[in-house]
């Protein structure tokens, strides 16, 4: 197979030395070089320089590059079939904020656990400050949370589950202040685009009171405030999510809430109007986390896999 002579190219690499090669790989010495022959045939190129010793090319380093990730492939494909055929039972922790747990966990982790049934699932829940110190320290395989502008530890491989995205969320209340009831029924009908130029237009922005949701988020609240409402009306900031689902119900003021967070709000007899903000820092990836000195073993790997499938596909 193929992989053979990868193998055999790089036990060449490592030895330098064609004879010492074959003798680890149990072989005769014309045999192995009869495979490295063949792969330079196959490809076109010189892989090895014979004299005055023997040493890579150029492109005989570009190769055993990508003949190391072919072969880890290997490994890690070799494993999934080991798991298979043996359904070995599996674990999966996960840290996560007590808000991703409630938004992210329902969709992901049903299909999760009806696909493999023997992985026992566990979730971690911390503030998103935590997460990354305690995945270092081994208390979760991997980390789910926003990526707020946090400077990860060299440590850290991170992977995009999902592009999600701030919105204004609006009472009912306060758009009847502003604007007329046709005028508000209309605004909930627009694009969201022309929904949030109307609500600048209309002053809405500068004169609705805001709740704000915490540090995490606060560069990006600050910058929307100095394009679109200076001077705005801060009533409180809180960092505790569920409390300021509940000020909202209460129509106390606006809030900003990630896109995939909506459904989470709290049915209301006049739905608040919901309008994306329309600027770059809105744009926040949520991602998975894993230390790159545990790597990710297959229950991580299918998770993760399963996660990105299912979000990007509300």
């Amino acid at each position: 197979m193929l992989y053979d002579s990868l193998r055999y190219f790089c036990a060449v690499v490592k030895n330098m030395n064609i004879t010492q090669a074959a003798e680890q790989l149990h072989m005769s010495q014309q045999t192995l070089s009869n495979y490295i022959a063949r792969l330079e045939s196959e490809y076109g190129i010189r892989l090895f320089e014979r004299k005055p010793h023997l040493h890579l090319t150029y492109a005989g380093e570009c190769f055993y590059a990508h003949v190391q990730k072919v072969l880890q492939g290997e490994n890690e494909l070799l494993a999934e079939f080991d798991e298979i055929r043996s359904q070995r039972q599996g674990r999966l922790s996960v840290g996560i904020t007590q808000t991703r747990s409630q938004s992210m966990l329902p969709l992901v982790l049903p299909e999760f656990i009806k696909q493999n049934a023997s992985v026992r699932f566990e979730a971690k829940i911390y503030h998103v400050s935590e997460l990354e110190n305690r995945l270092l320290a081994g208390e979760f395989n991997i980390a789910v949370r926003p990526v707020l502008g946090i400077s990860d530890s060299p440590r850290v491989c991170r992977v995009t589950l999902q592009s999600d995205q701030l919105c204004l969320v609006i009472p009912q209340k306060f758009l009847n202040e502003c604007v007329s009831a046709s005028e508000a029924a209309e605004l909930k009908k627009l694009p969201p685009d022309a929904a949030f130029e109307q609500c600048r237009k209309s002053g809405i922005l500068q004169k609705v009171p805001y709740i704000l949701s915490g540090s995490r988020i606060l560069k990006t609240e600050q910058e929307f405030f100095s394009k679109y409402a200076p001077a705005p009306h801060i009533l409180i900031e809180l960092k505790n999510t569920e409390v300021i689902y509940a000020l909202q119900y209460a129509e106390m003021g606006a809030i900003f809430l990630f896109r995939s967070m909506l459904h989470l709000l709290p049915p209301q007899p006049q739905p608040p109007l919901v309008v994306p903000l329309p600027m770059p820092e809105a744009f926040i990836p949520l991602a998975a986390l894993w230390d790159s000195r545990c790597g990710l073993d297959w229950p991580a790997r299918k998770f993760i896999a399963l996660a990105r499938k299912i979000l990007a596909e509300r």
